[in-house]
Formats: C-alpha cells, structure tokens, sequence
C-alpha cells in the first residue's frame, strides 16, 4: 500500500474508472460538481462517465461561472475511495485545482487526447 499520492497525468473523463469534462450538476450543499462528457459515443442505453468533483477545498476561490451547467473545466485532484454514499458508477475525485477551460474546441482537444494517449500505449508496449 503506497503512502503517498499517485502523480497527475492527462485522462479523460470515461478513463477514470479503469485508474481525475463539463459541468452537468453543482450541488451546493454538499459542494460536489458532478462532471461529463458525452465521450466516447456509447451504444444506446449506455450512460456516459461520471465524476463527481468535491469542490470544498476551493470554495474560497472558485468561480460561480466554474459551476455552471454546460462549462468545461480543468480539475486537478485526486482520485478517492468510493463509499456507499457515492453512485458506484461515477468517480470521486477531491479537488485541489480548479480552473475554466475557456472556449473548448471539442473536436480538437479529443483528437488530441487520443493522440497522446497512442503514444503513451506505443511507448508502453515497447518498454515491454
């Protein structure tokens, strides 16, 4: 068991259930952002990934346009243990960063992602 926190790296949002996306819900009583994006297309009746970001941490400096429905934003946090109060279908992460994405290019920042993400899975197998 690792004592210390696992170093950040790029995901995208459906990555996080195999290890930290727009806004679709703030809950302000608890100060939990649910986060998703609607990637990869999913077969019909299949839901998209979920996580849910708390934001408690920021409260402080955090933007009421950062919890928008509809904003993309970049999070920065950690990935926790689910409990049974949580969707176990969704991620929990405990935000240290928050940030808005500002005007997304979908398009180009999913080709992106992919693209690195290919040549992390190249670099990987040849390690091997």
């Amino acid at each position: 068991m690792s004592s210390g926190l696992v170093p950040s790296r790029l995901v995208f949002l459906n990555d996080l259930p195999t290890l930290a996306p727009g806004v679709k819900h703030y809950d302000i009583p608890t100060g939990t952002l649910t986060l998703q994006h609607a990637y990869p297309p999913s077969s019909p009746g299949q839901p998209y990934p979920v996580a849910l970001a708390d934001v408690n941490l920021l409260l402080e400096t955090i933007k009421s346009t950062e919890t928008q429905v509809g904003e993309w934003v970049n999070v920065m946090g950690y990935v926790k243990d689910r409990d049974a109060s949580t969707d176990a279908e969704a991620s929990a992460i405990q935000a240290t960063m928050l940030w808005s994405a500002g005007s997304v290019r979908l398009e180009a920042y999913e080709r992106s992602v992919e693209q690195w993400k290919q040549i992390r899975d190249r670099k990987r197998s040849s390690a091997n």
